[in-house]
């Protein structure tokens, strides 16, 4: 079973610095875990309009369902702050993320948040 949850404060200094990056406030991060074992993790860092995904390491970088969860999940609360967006501006994981519904834009790979929120609000009808 897969589990995608927020990544704990104590946990998520370590994960920043062996990322080498720098912990500021809004960061947004969630570790998944498949059947008890370290899956992945992704961490976003708040910007002026949109969120930037500084992180992402999954065990299987072809793994489109776990990275689909994982933007996913960061996606809802960058919503919830008031972001409309989110982009991601490495090469890696560059196809997977174009299946996902990312979209090239000024050489940075950008996933509009209002799209994933309005699909998620036609499901409740």
């Amino acid at each position: 079973m897969l589990e995608i949850l927020p990544i704990k404060d104590n946990e998520l200094d370590v994960l920043l610095k062996n990322n080498n990056i720098q912990n500021e406030e809004g960061i947004i991060a969630f570790s998944a875990a498949e059947n008890g074992v370290n899956a992945g993790h992704i961490i976003l860092a708040q910007n002026k309009d949109n969120c930037e995904i500084v992180n992402i390491k999954m065990n299987d970088p072809d793994d489109a369902y776990l990275l689909d969860g994982l933007v996913r999940a960061s996606a809802v609360i960058a919503a919830q702050r008031g972001y409309t967006g989110v982009y991601y501006q490495n090469n890696n994981y560059k196809k997977v993320m174009l299946s996902l519904g990312f979209v090239e834009q000024d050489n940075k790979l950008y996933f509009s948040i209002s799209n994933l929120v309005k699909n998620c609000e036609n499901c409740k009808n």
